[in-house]
C-alpha cells in the first residue's frame, strides 16, 4: 500500500489507516470519513498513541466508549478512513476527492484484509459502499452486504451525541454489540 498520494491538491499526511495487533483475529474493520488532523498530530504510527491521541478529542472518547462497551480496544480492529489526507484548513473532501481515495486504496484495504465484518461511521462510507440505496437520513443506522461481508452502518461517533436526544447512546452501541457478536 502506498505511503504517500497525489491524487488531490494540497492533501497532506496521509494515513493509510492503523491495524490493531490483534485486528487479524476479530477480522473487524471500521472505516470512517477522514483523518482528524488533531488526532494525527500526537500520532506515532501505533495504536497506543493513536489511542491516547483519540482520547484527547470528543470524537475519539466517544470511540473509545463504543468500543469499550462492546468489549473491544483499539488494538482488537483495523481502523481506516475513507479519506487517507487531511487537507487544508481541516476541510471536508469533495466527492471526487472521497471517490479517489475509495476507488485507489479502500476498496484494496478491504480485498487484502478481508475482514469478516466491517462497521462504517457516517454518511460517506455507506454512500460509497451502497450508492444505489444511498438515503440521506439523520437515523442512519442498519445492516447491508458488500460484497458478501456484512456491513453496520451507524452514525459517526462524532454526532452520536447529537442523536442521543432522539435515541439513547446505549441503543446505538446496543446494537453495534449485537452485530459484532452475531
Amino acid at each position: 500500500m502506498a505511503k504517500e498520494c497525489f491524487l488531490c491538491k494540497d492533501a497532506f499526511n496521509f494515513n493509510i489507516g492503523l491495524k490493531g495487533k490483534n485486528a487479524d483475529k476479530t477480522k473487524l474493520l471500521f472505516i470512517a470519513n477522514k483523518p482528524d488532523s488533531r488526532v494525527l498530530e500526537k500520532v506515532l504510527p501505533n495504536f497506543d498513541s493513536y489511542e491516547m491521541a483519540l482520547l484527547s478529542t470528543k470524537t475519539g472518547k466517544m470511540t473509545y466508549q463504543m468500543l469499550r462497551y462492546c468489549g473491544l480496544r483499539f488494538e482488537d480492529i483495523y481502523w481506516t478512513n475513507v479519506f487517507k489526507c487531511v487537507l487544508p484548513n481541516d476541510r471536508n473532501p469533495k466527492k471526487k476527492e472521497y471517490e479517489n481515495c475509495f476507488n485507489k486504496y479502500l476498496k484494496k484495504q478491504i480485498n487484502d484484509f478481508k475482514p469478516k465484518k466491517i462497521v462504517a461511521l457516517g454518511e460517506m462510507p455507506y454512500n460509497l459502499m451502497f450508492p444505489d440505496k444511498c438515503n440521506h437520513t439523520s437515523s442512519l443506522i442498519g445492516t447491508f452486504n458488500y460484497r458478501g461481508i456484512p456491513v453496520f452502518i451507524m452514525p459517526h461517533p462524532g454526532k452520536i451525541w447529537y442523536y442521543s436526544e432522539i435515541r439513547r447512546e446505549n441503543e446505538f452501541y446496543e446494537t453495534l454489540e449485537s452485530f459484532i457478536k452475531q
